[in-house]
């Protein structure tokens, strides 16, 4: 037991990092360079070796605390920056040698050090590569020894050009990990904000989570959400920018969200206040870029969503599909919310309806009110069916004397009647166009 436990404790110290062997047997090949009487300006090359041996006992440290060793993306910037400054002193260091090509341990050094800064990378690497070649020059021209001009215009040809191609490859490389990598904390961002807003069931404080979620996803500074009323779009919740414009509305077809919901699909604009059919309030709040998407419910688009920014910085194809995956967990959350509030409801109806001691018209009338605040209905009839003859008991949203007379069951009542179950139209004035009812009359009014 204890045997293990002990080997246990050694493997800790054991280096983890394949760059911290490789900076070892740097180390030590330098040492048996120098131990055997090769060329070399002995101050700088201790210099380069001190920096390097501090940088590899740093970076064994970490690893030890840290149980792993880290990643390149993650090395500490004085590692690089040190290691950089150590190849520029070898490179110096290595004057007395005619043959030397210590400038290919710069560039070595330099991908590491452009693949963790970047374009910083690339200018801390060319410079490591001039200062340590000109201290390297002026210390062959004291020793008499000047390397020929073509030699040196050659090799800084062959340094340039492999600047070029590394900082390149490394950066698309790099410019490549971080999309993934943004990519990966947007899908956990989704997860948990489809977790939280899953939890909540009152409609109020979850189209305020969406709204707040949308915000901090995209990294915008304005959300809101719009819910159809009748002919009209209702910005009904908004975060950031978007709580001064609660309450505003306007026709189905105008804005950004008229485009959402004629193509059904998300639709950003680079520059909304140039556009001509910006909704003014919104315009002046200082919005200019903005996307829009539709939360959609069982094939219905029931809200839209809407997230902008106070600077010209557009929502490219991930913002976009980022807001789509919310767009998706918020329309699950809103149908399970609105089920939860439609059963509170009922059931609130249920017990008024069993305890009501009126007439029936008025019960009814009562009922239909209900079902039209429920279901965010513009039209509700309610009918007593006897025989072929049907007698309206309760209305709302009509206004049409007509409408109210006994007479035959309108197209849909029919259908309802013969089916003995529920019928769903998505446009009963289309679809009934040729049946000559005063419900069709209705529904082309309204």
């Amino acid at each position: 037991m204890s045997a293990s436990y002990a080997l246990r404790t050694a493997s800790r110290y054991v280096p983890r990092d394949a760059l911290l062997f490789g900076r070892l047997l740097a180390f030590a090949g330098a040492v048996v360079w120098l131990t055997l009487g090769g060329p070399a300006v002995l101050g700088l090359a201790i210099g380069s070796l001190g920096s390097l041996l501090l940088t590899s006992v740093l970076i064994w440290r970490d690893d030890v605390r840290r149980g792993h060793a880290a990643s390149l993306s993650d090395a500490p910037t004085y590692v690089v920056v040190g290691d950089l400054g150590a190849a520029m002193l070898w490179m110096a260091a290595s004057a007395p040698n005619e043959r030397s090509f210590a400038f290919v341990v710069v560039l070595a050094v330099g991908a590491l050090a452009m693949f963790r800064l970047g374009r910083l990378g690339v200018t801390l690497t060319a410079g490591a590569y001039v200062g340590g070649r000109v201290i390297q020059e002026i210390i062959r021209l004291s020793l008499g020894i000047a390397t020929p001009v073509q030699h040196v215009i050659a090799e800084v040809v062959v340094v340039g050009l492999v600047l070029i191609i590394l900082s390149a490859t490394v950066g698309h490389y790099r410019s490549e990990q971080q999309r993934g990598s943004r990519a990966l904390r947007r899908a956990r961002s989704l997860e948990r904000i489809a977790n939280e807003i899953g939890e909540v069931t009152d409609l109020a404080p979850l189209l305020k989570g969406i709204v707040t979620s949308a915000l901090a996803l995209l990294d915008a500074d304005h959300a809101t959400i719009r819910q159809r009323r009748g002919e009209e779009y209702w910005i009904v919740a908004g975060a950031g920018t978007g709580e001064r414009v609660v309450g505003i509305h306007s026709p189905r077809g105008h804005g950004i969200v008229g485009a959402v919901v004629e193509r059904r699909a998300a639709v950003a604009s680079d520059d909304y206040a140039k556009s001509d059919a910006a909704i003014p309030a919104i315009r002046d709040l200082g919005i200019r870029s903005i996307v829009g998407v539709p939360i959609v419910v069982q094939g219905e688009i029931v809200a839209t969503l809407t997230v902008g920014r106070l600077e010209v910085r557009p929502f490219d194809a991930e913002d976009q599909r980022a807001l789509e995956g919310l767009a998706s967990h918020a329309a699950i959350a809103l149908r399970n919310a609105r089920l939860l509030e439609l059963s509170r409801r009922l059931e609130a109806l249920s017990r008024d309806v069993a305890t009501e001691t009126g007439v029936l018209d008025a019960v009814m009338r009562h009922v239909a009110a209900e079902i039209s605040a429920a279901y965010d209905a513009g039209v509700v009839t309610i009918s007593r069916v006897i025989g072929d003859q049907a007698r309206p008991l309760a209305q709302v949203g009509v206004e049409d004397d007509a409408s109210m007379r006994t007479g035959p069951p309108g197209p849909l009542a029919r259908q309802v009647i013969a089916r003995r179950e529920a019928v769903v139209l998505r446009d009963y004035g289309t679809a009934m166009a040729r049946e000559s009812h005063p419900s069709v009359a209705v529904a082309d009014r309204v």
